[in-house]
């Protein structure tokens, strides 16, 4: 993957990725993904950085997880991780077939469309308890191929309970141990599949 040490400037998107992700994450117990992805694609080969993504993803909800753990829901993040461990797999698969072209596309229209969506408030409308149980399954299913993929497992169970609507503090008791779950298994599965790699 990489011939030799960083160059400067791609070291320097490496570390402004990780500090700007780190602060994301810590104030909102997500982003991680979303913010590395932005700017890692730019700076590393593409196959880099989806096992990239998972390890500072999983260093930062285990940092938060010092100070939140004690109102982790799960109870309600059961069917969300249920789905997303279903989901892991495929996305792992996804993840060896996809050229680096593909990844960086995919990733990259993934990231635009999330955006698109926070700012048209379309995140806002609600959909209350529609689809109970199972829906939010299938939400977790999503969120699992897409931290296989790429490890942004986050933004459609994040997205999801905001349509449901509540308090911000439930959100996160939810979104936050589907995170560090679903994305810690990804991380296994990346491995076991070759993609933690020496170069990363």
């Amino acid at each position: 993957m990489l011939t030799g040490a960083l160059d400067l400037p791609a070291l320097l998107a490496v570390l402004v990725g990780a500090l700007v992700a780190g602060f994301t994450s810590g104030f909102s117990g997500f982003g991680t993904a979303l913010v590395t992805s932005g700017l890692w694609y730019y700076a590393l080969p593409a196959p880099m950085v989806p096992p990239l993504v998972v390890i500072a993803a999983v260093a930062g909800q285990l940092v938060g997880l010092v100070t939140v753990r004690r109102s982790f829901d799960w109870r309600r993040t059961a069917p969300f991780l249920l789905g997303g461990l279903i989901g892991l797999p495929v996305g792992v698969a996804a993840l060896s077939a996809a050229s680096p072209q593909a990844l960086k596309t995919s990733v990259g229209i993934f990231l635009v469309a999330y955006a698109a969506l926070q700012l048209t408030g379309l995140a806002r409308l609600w959909v209350g308890d529609w689809g109970g149980r199972r829906a939010d399954a299938a939400v977790g299913l999503g969120g699992g191929v897409l931290g296989g993929f790429a490890g942004l497992s986050g933004p459609l169970p994040l997205v999801w309970l905001q349509l449901r609507g509540g308090p911000g503090d439930r959100q996160r008791a939810t979104y936050q141990p589907f995170n560090l779950v679903v994305l810690a298994v990804a991380g296994i599965g990346m491995a076991l599949s070759g993609r933690v790699t020496g170069e990363v």
